[in-house]
């Protein structure tokens, strides 16, 4: 899907509230690259919603850009995402998103 094709779906559903917009993106364009994570969950940084767990299951994603974690692979990995992972996610490197982070 092109980013116009995405707008032009979004725009056709509204008025979406935050949480609902970032919903519909990820069953439009799928889960972002860019996670969060606790106690070895995985979550999608973009809706929120677990995709993977590394203690009792296996989570590999070699484009995964965790939120907070700021190491040259993330960093690398980040320039190689397009606007579908970006989109509506937070700025991982951010300061107010750094520790806590797995």
């Amino acid at each position: 899907m092109t980013r116009k094709e995405y707008e032009k779906k979004i725009a056709a559903l509204e008025p979406l509230d935050e949480e609902r917009r970032k919903s519909v993106t990820c069953a439009l364009l799928g889960h972002s690259h860019i996670t969060t994570g606790c106690f070895g969950y995985v979550y999608c940084a973009r809706c929120g919603e677990q995709i993977g767990d590394v203690l009792g299951g296996c989570f590999y994603d070699p484009l995964e850009v965790r939120v907070g974690h700021n190491c040259p692979t993330c960093r690398a990995n980040y320039e190689k995402l397009g606007w579908e992972d970006k989109i509506l996610t937070p700025d991982p490197f951010s300061d107010e998103n750094s520790g806590g982070a797995e």
